[in-house]
């Protein structure tokens, strides 16, 4: 018997169910008129989020946009902790084929790429590396990116703070020391094996032109009170990325805590994420 589906409207695309599809109904293509419209959404979930909040999102942009595609990448904790990188690009091989399809199909389409924290920046890497690799080299056609808390920092210290975030104070006894177990076989991996650990790959990889072209405009959506991804670390990553010529924009909310910005203040999230596929449109215009 076929395990339930999360998300009743979208369809999976691999066997180990962590990407799914959501195509629109008919609708002559028809967006509202007083905003520029992504075509395709690829949504990268934060590690370990629950369906429940992802529909959050999901369910925003169905109503938003309701011509368009949603391309949608779930991870846990076991894919980000123990597994191979190249068993997570071949389970994003499907989904990988589908942009390279879409884009085909929609060759004036807009792409959106959004990216929640270390996890969700990890699927978007992955996603880049496995598109690249389908396609004997080519950087994946986004034409945005909104990158929702995140990217932080690998450090021993930063891994513990996220996986513990959420804990029932009443169960950290046990938490504690298995997280402290899992950070410290991660860090003696990267050690012994001279690698650099997945977060700050991740880091990396988002950065990286050959990965995402340096025409899409990003924008970070961050948080001072954010425990779990430093704003410090995302100013930093900004930085970087304007330093490489990417257009970047950052929104940072007052008082949100980690992938709650939406929350607190979903008047200026969704109109931030208006605004980069605004400024994705007019480079579009320009480079015409």
């Amino acid at each position: 018997m076929a395990p339930s589906n999360p998300f009743p409207t979208f369809a999976p695309l691999n066997s180990a169910r962590t990407t799914y599809l959501y195509n629109p109904p008919k609708t002559n293509g028809i967006h509202p008129s007083n905003s520029v419209s992504p075509d395709l959404v690829i949504l990268c979930a934060w590690l370990g989020a629950l369906p429940k909040h992802i529909l959050k999102y999901t369910s925003a942009y169905q109503s938003s946009y309701p011509s368009t595609t949603i391309l949608l990448l779930t991870s846990h904790v076991n894919d980000f902790v123990f597994i191979p990188d190249f068993v997570q690009r071949q389970r994003l091989t499907p989904a990988a084929e589908f942009v390279r399809s879409f884009r085909k199909s929609h060759e004036q389409g807009r792409i959106l790429l959004h990216a929640f924290s270390n996890g969700g920046g990890r699927q978007a890497t992955q996603l880049a590396q496995a598109y690249k690799a389908a396609t004997a080299g080519e950087v994946m056609p986004v034409d945005a990116m909104a990158l929702d808390s995140c990217p932080g920092r690998g450090s021993f210290k930063d891994g513990t703070r996220v996986f513990l975030i959420g804990t029932p104070r009443s169960l950290m006894w046990i938490a504690r020391p298995i997280v402290y177990f899992i950070m410290g076989m991660l860090w003696i991996w990267s050690v012994v094996f001279g690698q650099k650990n997945v977060v700050d790959r991740v880091r990396e990889g988002l950065n990286d032109q050959g990965l995402f072209p340096k025409v899409a405009p990003r924008l970070y959506v961050y948080s001072k009170t954010d425990t779990a991804v430093l704003y410090q670390d995302v100013e930093e990553h900004a930085e970087e990325a304007r330093k490489k010529g990417w257009s970047v924009e950052k929104v940072r909310v007052d008082g949100s805590l980690h992938v709650a910005h939406m929350m607190k203040d979903p008047d200026a999230y969704w109109g931030a994420i208006r605004g980069v596929l605004q400024r994705a449109d007019e480079i579009t215009q320009l480079l015409k």
